[in-house]
């Protein structure tokens, strides 16, 4: 995957850039068939799959609506500081 040197999109460790939260890391095991498609639409949008992942991850409940109540009754603010 090709890494992207736009650098006014470059943050500073520790700050928040796009979200309102810091980042921290997560290593995810995917098969090369998952992987090779997430990065095909992350390069079609211009994006690191990390991004593509983030932003799956923040629209999770409208992809499969049954998991809204499952966070309706989560913790999230706990669950950061796992």
């Amino acid at each position: 995957m090709k890494k992207r040197k736009n650098v006014e999109r470059l943050s500073q460790k520790g700050v928040p850039k796009d979200w309102d939260e810091v980042k921290r890391p997560c290593n995810l095991t995917l098969t090369p068939t998952a992987i090779a498609k997430l990065d095909a639409v992350a390069a079609y949008m211009d994006i690191s799959r990390s991004e593509l992942v983030e932003r799956i991850g923040r629209i999770i409940d409208k992809l499969v609506p049954e998991v809204e109540e499952l966070f309706e009754q989560l913790d999230f603010e706990q669950l950061k500081s796992v």
